[in-house]
């Protein structure tokens, strides 16, 4: 993949992860759980584990990516500034999202 194709392939990556974490943590709020109680968190953590890697893969399929194509296509453009700028970004966009969202330790 080229550069500008790594970053939307990137941004959909991160969305789609960051909106599952979102969904877990919803789910765990209208049950009445408390994030900062580090038994729930550690449970949030070890629910996103087991979905991530899923929704990770399902949003690349949807755009016709492997998770190999888009590891070696972040790999491979490592080097470029605008792609680390970007990814950077992406990270610290995800990182706000999550701590909005009350996630411990975002």
């Amino acid at each position: 993949l080229d550069a500008q194709r790594t970053i939307e392939v990137a941004e959909v990556y991160f969305d789609a992860l960051t909106n599952a974490m979102g969904e877990l943590v919803q789910g765990m709020k209208q049950e009445g759980k408390n994030l900062r109680d580090p038994s729930i968190a550690q449970e949030l953590q070890m629910q996103f584990a087991s979905v991530a890697n899923d929704k990770g893969e399902e949003a690349l399929e949807s755009m016709g990516i492997t998770q190999a194509q888009f590891q070696k296509s972040i790999e491979k453009n490592a080097e470029n500034p605008m792609v680390g700028r970007s990814l950077a970004m992406l990270q610290m966009k995800q990182q706000q999202t999550l701590m909005s969202m009350g996630v411990p330790g975002a």
